[in-house]
């Protein structure tokens, strides 16, 4: 039997799916100093949590990338 584990990670394309965005947007907002990724080796990641976080802080407001 396979062992599953719960992913608490989001990669950019989860988070493009997520918020309905383009790639170039995505990565822009990856690199940006208010959005909480983090590198790991060449990969991008955000916790779920923090974006959950994230994105209640930002609801209804524009955030300019």
């Amino acid at each position: 039997m396979e062992k599953t584990y719960p992913t608490n990670f989001y990669t950019p394309d989860d988070v493009m799916q997520i918020l309905h965005i383009g790639r170039t947007q995505v990565y822009k907002l990856f690199k940006s100093e208010t959005f909480p990724s983090l590198k790991i080796g060449g990969s991008l990641r955000i916790d779920v949590k923090r974006f959950e976080e994230w994105c209640d802080k930002y609801a209804g407001r524009t955030y300019i990338l």
